[in-house]
């Protein structure tokens, strides 16, 4: 049996070492393809203070975003295509933050630099952090139908008229979770 706290590590991992990378990979971009065009000669790729800061940084910006957004409650419920669309939801808000906070105060050589910046940090995050969640709920998600990993659930079938006669014969209270119709006891 894998731990619930086992699993929820490594997708905290897995969004900590995708946002990183993603970051990484954002600021060759710049380096490499928006600051020539802006500034009209190569420019030499050295890693600053100010990318060491976002290094840090942005990942436990993603971090807490996917925290405050349940990405890591309930972690051995999660579907692909749930995660399909949280993971969407949560790259668009975490960029649109990022691209304000971070980006817009940038000198471009064109305005169209921002979108295709936007666009570029957008698809890098989606792609490689959703990469990598698909994995794991994919993993979890063969873990449970095999029975490696299980639910806790209470099933109740019947009527509430029926829980009622269950509680006089018991002699001490039941809670009624459900029912499929019929007359309150």
């Amino acid at each position: 049996m894998m731990d619930r706290r086992v699993l929820v590590a490594w997708y905290v991992l897995a969004d900590l070492v995708s946002g990183a990378t993603a970051w990484t990979l954002f600021y060759l971009y710049r380096k490499a393809v928006l600051e020539p065009v802006k500034f009209g000669y190569a420019v030499p790729v050295d890693f600053d203070a100010n990318y060491f800061k976002g290094l840090v940084l942005v990942p436990l910006f993603w971090f807490g975003l996917y925290t405050m957004m349940g990405g890591y409650r309930e972690i051995h419920r999660r579907y692909r295509t749930m995660e399909l669309g949280q993971t969407l939801l949560v790259s668009f808000l975490g960029v649109v933050v990022i691209f304000f906070v971070l980006l817009l105060d940038d000198e471009v050589a064109d305005y169209k630099d921002y979108y295709r910046s936007f666009l570029v940090l957008f698809g890098l995050h989606f792609g490689l952090n959703f990469l990598l969640r698909f994995l794991l709920t994919s993993r979890t998600v063969h873990l449970v139908h095999r029975r490696r990993i299980g639910i806790r659930r209470l099933l109740c079938h019947g009527t509430s008229t029926q829980f009622g006669q269950r509680r006089d014969r018991v002699h001490h209270p039941v809670r009624i979770v459900g029912g499929g119709g019929g007359a309150p006891p």
